[in-house]
């Protein structure tokens, strides 16, 4: 009997994407009407770092660990049960911090430790790692790990700014989208696709996808980060890099694309609608995404881009909920990780209809600041869709309560 139950840990998951919901409904009800309660700033580094810690890189640890259970020994085993709920705990420490009182000593420790637990996952995972041989999703794995204790130097840079408290604007924004970039364009897209490749390969017994595919992303990454930067003064080699980095992507991204055609990925995944309506969708949000990079690289537009925080916010929230939460409920729910029934399933298309509307209120309100021209009642529209996600993920978490066992992922 293995002592990995990823069930449960997952029933946890859904609770704490839950509060990082709830906390999201009552920022946006903040940036669109008054409520005097709560500092904006403190919910919002509560928010950001529990749903990095608490939801995404919780949740893709424990389905990365569940991908290897078969290959490693109950042992080994206990020490990722130790890690997840070590990394449990300083999510919450972070939470419950960062409200209170933002950047604090008691915040900084936590973080900390946040990223201290995650060295220890990255070690003892690439150990485990090292030991497989024939296991697909290897080199995503391995990448990803290595895109995780990359984007800690970003944090360590921002925690020491806050500790001497001399801010200077362009480290401290650098330092951020330093973490930003490594995490969700490295640690979890890599995880993701690792995650992906297995189900692919395991479950539905297709091909292997091609090797430039891998490596187009994985040479690109790094180099990519310039994409967050754009605004800086960037020398012409380096500009010229990110130019490189952002084809390359994008033409990683069309390759996997004929593949996926190619050998009917779609078809293959069975009868059931919705989880081919959520592949579909998680697929035309990573063409936009893609396709946004690729136009970043002209100067005006990226001037544009990031001289409005709407723009910003849209796609951080593209990425953040239409691809990767989007992409571990799909994958939990097509591996029936998530309870699937009547009420999940309910649950799931309300999520991915409410994100489709709210991306697309975002990304039309961000259109509109260009001519600063401001969308009548678009407050309203933005918290009621807030709070349609955020019910979708409570329907979600009610239709697991009766879920227990241990199920193979």
């Amino acid at each position: 009997m293995l002592n990995f139950n990823a069930n449960k840990w997952f029933f946890i998951s859904i609770f704490n994407f839950l509060i990082v919901a709830v906390i999201g409904v009552i920022m946006r009800y903040k940036i669109g009407f008054d409520f005097p309660y709560f500092d904006q700033k403190n919910l919002q580094h509560g928010h950001s770092h529990f749903a990095f810690s608490g939801w995404i890189s919780q949740t893709i640890m424990l389905l990365m660990v569940g991908i290897i259970t078969p290959h490693i020994v109950n042992s080994k085993i206990r020490v990722y049960n130790w890690i997840l709920g070590l990394n449990l705990f300083t999510a919450y420490g972070m939470l419950l911090a960062f409200l209170a009182n933002g950047y604090n000593t008691i915040s900084i420790i936590f973080s900390t430790a946040s990223i201290i637990i995650s060295f220890v996952f990255a070690f003892y995972y690439f150990k485990d790692l090292s030991g497989l041989k024939s296991f697909a999703p290897k080199r995503w794995f391995i990448t990803s790990l290595l895109m995780l204790i990359l984007s800690a130097f970003g944090t360590a840079v921002l925690v020491y700014i806050m500790v001497i408290k001399d801010i200077h604007q362009i480290a401290y924004l650098s330092s951020i989208y330093w973490y930003l970039h490594f995490q969700y364009n490295g640690w979890f897209f890599f995880a993701c696709m690792g995650i992906l490749i297995h189900h692919f390969q395991k479950k539905l017994g297709l091909p292997k996808i091609p090797e430039s595919v891998f490596w187009y992303f994985a040479l690109s990454c790094i180099p990519a980060y310039g994409l967050s930067v754009l605004w800086r003064d960037l020398p012409i080699l380096i500009y010229g890099l990110v130019v490189v980095a952002a084809v390359g992507q994008f033409y990683a991204w069309v390759v996997l694309l004929f593949y996926c055609r190619q050998n009917k990925v779609l078809t293959k995944l069975g009868n059931n609608l919705i989880t081919k309506l959520l592949f579909a969708f998680i697929a035309a949000a990573l063409t936009v995404k893609f396709t946004l990079q690729l136009g970043s690289v002209i100067p005006t537009v990226s001037t544009l881009a990031f001289g409005f925080r709407s723009i910003v916010i849209a796609y951080l929230h593209l990425v953040l909920i239409g691809i990767i939460s989007m992409f571990i409920l799909t994958y939990a729910y097509s591996t029936k990780l998530l309870l699937v029934n009547k009420i999940s399933s309910i649950g799931i298309m309300l999520f991915l209809v409410s994100v489709i509307i709210y991306e697309l209120a975002l990304a039309t309100q961000g259109i509109a600041s260009f001519s600063y021209t401001v969308i009548p009642g678009i407050d309203y529209i933005l918290v009621s869709f807030t709070v349609l996600i955020c019910l979708a993920i409570a329907i979600l978490f009610i239709s697991q309560i009766k879920s227990s066992g241990f199920r193979k992922i």
